[in-house]
C-alpha cells in the first residue's frame, strides 16, 4: 500500500531521461534493510504559475505501511533525472535531482541531498546542461560530471562551456577542476560512459 496526501488529485511524474524513469524510484537511501521510495508528482489544485512547479515526496514504510513522510516543491516544472552516489569513505548515500527549468531558455537545475532527521536535507545546487556521476579517476569514488555554460550575451556566439567535477570530501561537495568544451553546444542527448577504450575512464558526450 503507498498513499500521499496532498491537496487535490495526484499525477506522478516520471523523469525524462537517466536510468530511472518511473515516477515512483525505489532505492536505500538510509542504510536500512528496506528500501524508500521517492515520488515526483503535480496536483489538480497546482493551478497558478507560480505553483505549477513538480513536487518530490519520500515515503517510507511505517510497520509495512508506505508513507509519506517528507514532501517539498522541486526547482523546476519537471523532473530531467535521478542519480544516486554512495561515499565509499563514509558509506553515506546522496540523491541528486535535476530539475528542467520553468523558464524557457534557463539552464536545468541539480540538487544533493541525504537523508537526515526522517526527511531529505540539501547538500549543495548547481546548474547543468549535461549531468552524470562516474568514477573518471578510477580511484573507486564516483565524482559529479556536470556541463554548463556562462550566458555572457544574447547570441548562441556568446555562450561559453565548462565541464565541472565535482567531488564528495568529508560530507561536502567540492568543485575540483573544471575545463572548457569546444563547440557551443547546449544539449547533450547521449552521454556514454567508457571504462577501457582510451586506457583511462572517458565520458564520450
Amino acid at each position: 500500500e503507498m498513499s500521499v496526501q496532498p491537496s487535490g488529485s495526484i499525477n506522478l511524474i516520471s523523469p525524462e531521461n537517466g536510468s530511472y524513469r518511473s515516477g515512483v524510484v525505489f532505492n536505500d537511501i538510509d542504510s536500512e534493510p528496506t528500501e524508500e521510495a521517492i515520488a515526483f508528482y503535480k496536483t489538480s489544485s497546482q493551478s497558478s504559475l507560480s505553483d505549477a512547479g513538480i513536487r518530490v515526496c519520500l515515503l517510507d514504510q511505517v510497520d509495512g505501511v508506505w508513507r509519506a513522510v517528507w514532501d517539498i516543491p522541486g526547482q523546476g516544472s519537471d523532473v530531467d533525472k535521478i542519480l544516486f552516489l554512495t561515499d565509499t569513505s563514509s558509506g553515506c548515500k546522496y540523491v541528486i535531482i535535476g530539475f528542467s527549468p520553468k523558464e524557457e531558455g534557463r539552464q536545468k537545475v541539480y540538487c544533493i541531498y541525504d537523508y537526515q532527521l526522517g526527511g531529505l536535507q540539501q547538500k549543495a545546487t548547481g546548474e547543468y546542461q549535461m549531468l552524470e556521476t562516474f568514477d573518471i579517476d578510477a580511484n573507486g569514488q564516483e565524482e559529479i560530471i556536470t556541463i554548463s555554460y556562462k550566458d555572457e550575451g544574447e547570441a548562441v556566439e556568446d555562450l561559453s562551456n565548462m565541464a565541472y567535477i565535482t567531488r564528495v570530501e568529508n560530507g561536502q561537495f567540492v568543485e575540483t577542476s573544471s575545463v572548457p568544451t569546444s563547440g557551443k553546444t547546449i544539449s547533450y542527448p547521449y552521454v556514454t560512459k567508457d571504462q577501457t577504450s582510451f586506457g583511462t575512464p572517458a565520458l564520450i558526450i
